[in-house]
């Protein structure tokens, strides 16, 4: 056996002594050496004092390295096409979501947030209005049914107290038939009896009734004129009103001026008659004649001034009278009523108007609230502030001189020499016209 010389080794070759037992990296330029070739994939039988070099695992491992690259691409691919169809739906809708939410600036992002927050809260009213209107509404529904109920229940026996009125009424109204016939038998047996006993015919045998006492005469005759007393006693049905009867109206006019004033009921009201009246025929009241009365102003009523007439004078003669003074038919007179609170109107109109028109000229923005109902609402500058003052300080002057005018009272005013007419309310006696003299005969 051959023992080769043991080859000299560089102290600076690390791999020296792994390459001789052939776990090291060959070094191509000890192999290759001038004048021989290398033929890949063979070994050279002096090299590594015959122990067989180690197999060269790269490539392998390289191999598996692709295979297992191109394997996990196909899988991945497949795998990837068969979660898109399963689940990309919902996860490509997730992405443009969040693609659109990317689009989407910060504050536009806020208001989304808000106006689903409101819309929640809307939501809520509304489920809890909802609930209320429905217990309200069965409330309402149990009230309504009690109501009626207790309004039967009082109905029935309001209906039950008048039944038993009705039957009450029903046995008095017999009660009462019973007695007015019984009454009209009675009356009826009384008118058949005559005063005086007839006497009995010629050639009977009746004994005739004979007084033979005073008494009895003087006692007879005081019951016939207390009868006949009674009987002048009752009132006719009808009755004869000679003079100025009662609902004659007499043509005048007023010769005094009327206003309504704390003193008015210590002030006569003077009426003129224009024409003659004819109390009887060939009889007249002249004109001229003056009637008096004392006027009373109705404020807060028919705002109309009523005279009462007391008093009737001509000449000298002052007769007492019931009457009162009619304008055009109706009782009250009135040419001219002043209300204050009309010229209160008028004189806050302008103030209130320029307060409207300096509100008018504010400037204005538009806010959205917290239910997303939009209104415009004066914007807060300087301008602003000035046309608001300007319009409340107009606003408290119409306020104060409405208040002013609001404690006057009203007016009512009368003109003098208009047109009246004088209604007697109760006759003035032909008798007493003619004892005062003041009546004028022979006038047409």
């Amino acid at each position: 056996m051959r023992v080769e010389p043991k080859k000299q080794r560089n102290p600076e070759d690390t791999f020296a002594e792994e390459r001789d037992i052939g776990h090291a990296p060959l070094n191509w330029e000890d192999k290759n050496t001038e004048g021989e070739s290398f033929i890949p994939g063979l070994s050279d039988p002096d090299s590594g004092g015959g122990i067989k070099p180690k197999r060269n695992y790269g490539k392998f491992v390289l191999f598996l390295v692709l295979v297992l690259i191109v394997g996990g691409g196909a899988i991945f691919y497949f795998g990837y096409d068969i979660y898109k169809d399963l689940g990309g739906g919902q996860r490509k809708s997730q992405k443009q979501g969040q693609d659109s939410n990317i689009k989407v600036s910060d504050s536009d992002y806020m208001k989304l947030l808000e106006q689903i927050r409101e819309r929640d809260n809307k939501l809520q009213i509304l489920e809890e209005e909802r609930e209320k209107l429905h217990v309200d509404v069965d409330t309402k529904i149990k009230d309504a049914v009690a109501s009626l109920e207790n309004r039967l229940e009082s109905q029935k026996q309001v209906d039950e107290e008048a039944r038993k009125h009705l039957e009450e009424i029903t046995k008095s109204q017999h009660m009462l038939q019973e007695a007015l016939a019984s009454i009209q038998s009675h009356l009826q047996e009384k008118q058949e009896e005559s005063e005086y006993p007839e006497e009995p015919r010629q050639g009977s045998s009746g004994q005739p009734l004979i007084f033979n006492q005073i008494s009895q005469v003087a006692e007879r005759q005081q019951e016939i004129e207390t009868q006949l007393a009674q009987q002048a006693s009752i009132p006719p049905a009808y009755r004869v009103e000679k003079g100025i009867r009662s609902g004659v109206s007499l043509n005048g006019v007023l010769r005094t001026a009327l206003i309504s004033s704390p003193v008015l009921e210590k002030f006569m009201a003077v009426i003129e008659t224009t024409a003659p009246f004819e109390v009887k025929p060939g009889m007249w009241l002249p004109a001229g004649t003056l009637f008096m009365g004392h006027p009373k102003a109705d404020l807060d009523g028919t705002r109309r001034m009523y005279v009462n007439v007391t008093e009737m004078r001509c000449g000298d003669v002052v007769i007492p009278v019931d009457g009162i003074v009619l304008q055009n038919g109706n009782p009250g007179l009135v040419s001219k009523y002043v209300d204050p609170l009309n010229s209160a109107m008028w004189s806050t109109l302008l103030p209130n108007i320029m307060a409207a028109a300096a509100e008018a000229a504010q400037d204005m923005i538009t806010t959205t609230d917290r239910w997303g109902y939009t209104r415009d609402e004066p914007e807060f500058n300087s301008r602003n502030v000035a046309l608001q003052g300007v319009g409340n300080s107009l606003r408290l002057q119409s306020q104060i001189m409405y208040e002013v005018q609001a404690r006057k009272k009203p007016v009512i005013l009368v003109r003098r020499n208009i047109p009246v007419e004088i209604q007697i309310l109760k006759v003035i006696p032909l008798d007493i016209l003619v004892e005062a003299g003041v009546l004028e005969g022979g006038q047409e």
